[in-house]
């Protein structure tokens, strides 16, 4: 089952709630690898990330895991 394959679109127009996954797959994969596999709109995804803990956040952490990675290899 492809990752798209298992994310159902929100039928209404609030803002859904964040996948569960969502914060793994921005460590593994970045903006590029979200927008892929949920195929929100821009905005959401913003809005996601806010929920999230904020952009910032979210891209220090994946720095850190990037670095983290690199130090392994």
């Amino acid at each position: 089952m492809s990752d798209r394959a298992a994310y159902r679109r929100y039928p209404s127009r609030r803002i859904p709630p964040v996948p569960i996954e969502f914060v793994d797959q921005f460590l593994e994969g970045g903006y590029r690898r979200i927008e892929r596999i949920y195929g929100g709109r821009n905005d959401l995804v913003r809005k996601w990330m806010e929920m999230a803990g904020g952009e910032h956040v979210l891209k220090a952490m994946r720095r850190a895991r990037l670095s983290e990675i690199r130090r392994k290899s």
